[in-house]
């Protein structure tokens, strides 16, 4: 081998050093941008897992609150009923009683009148 070819062929080895290590420093560049893509992703994860931890217990947290208006929906619904019911009792008992009241008035109005007419003398004083 003459020493044009061996220039030649130190110089393609160079190159080919020279592109060896282009190509690590390349390899090791997209590396690191991996890594940090991974870290970041990975942060990305668990502030979407906290979040999403975060809105599982608010949904809890409502649920729980929806059944216990639920409950007290219910039981205000209840004792709404049961307080109706007893109104419309006692304006059944008021009722009965006024028609009782008419009744004893009119009875009462009726005894006056005979005793008025059975016994004047003891309405004499009030006529004057």
């Amino acid at each position: 081998m003459s020493d044009s070819s061996l220039a030649g062929a130190m110089l393609i080895s160079q190159q080919l050093s020279f592109y060896r290590s282009a190509d690590r420093w390349r390899d090791n560049r997209a590396a690191s941008l991996l890594a940090a893509d991974y870290t970041l992703i990975h942060q990305q994860h668990g502030e979407l897992v906290r979040r999403y931890n975060a809105l599982v217990e608010d949904f809890n947290k409502l649920y729980r609150l929806a059944l216990e208006s639920e409950a007290e929906r219910k039981k205000n619904a209840s004792l709404v009923s049961q307080v109706t019911e007893e109104n419309n009792q006692l304006v059944r008992e008021k009722d009965k009683l006024q028609l009782d009241l008419a009744s004893v008035k009119t009875e009462l109005a009726l005894l006056r009148s005979i005793d008025r007419k059975q016994n004047p003398e003891v309405y004499r004083f009030r006529e004057d």
